[in-house]
């Protein structure tokens, strides 16, 4: 249980200068919030629809990197693009706000998977419980990393 209250305590810490928001970018986008409350909050919006509300608030955002294999793009559809337009979207949002970007590869996001559903609700939705698992996974990967050299 450490591992469950390290992550809960790098969260209290990083929320102090705003809102922790991660996104599982696609056709259906989950987001997941850490507020400054210290609250979660979930939800789903329409590939990039919105995306300026969920990102309001928000001190940093961490996204699940995307990368386009090129034997992928031959069968390449519409929807399987979706998360580009969303990053796009949100990386612009992003800078005009001065809110900072993180990613997460999907590998790392998977790792984090079990920890992650020891801090949060193991019945939300896919795309909301994706986006929640990346935002675990950056605290662990760097937030609580840190705080161990520190000690």
């Amino acid at each position: 249980m450490r591992a469950v209250e390290l992550v809960r305590e790098a969260l209290d810490e990083a929320v102090v200068h705003g809102d922790l928001v991660a996104l599982d970018p696609g056709g259906q986008t989950g987001w997941a919030r850490y507020s400054k409350d210290r609250k979660w909050s979930f939800g789903v919006i329409q590939g990039a629809d919105g995306i300026e509300e969920v990102l309001n608030g928000a001190s940093l955002v961490v996204t699940e990197s995307f990368v386009l294999l090129p034997f992928k793009m031959k069968k390449a559809t519409p929807t399987m693009l979706s998360p580009l337009k969303v990053l796009g979207a949100v990386e612009h949002v992003c800078s005009l706000k001065g809110i900072e970007i993180v990613s997460v590869t999907p590998a790392e996001r998977a790792a984090a998977k079990e920890l992650a559903e020891k801090v949060i609700d193991k019945k939300l939705p896919r795309h909301s419980r994706e986006a929640a698992q990346a935002l675990i996974c950056f605290v662990v990967k760097h937030l609580v990393k840190e705080k161990d050299k520190d000690k």
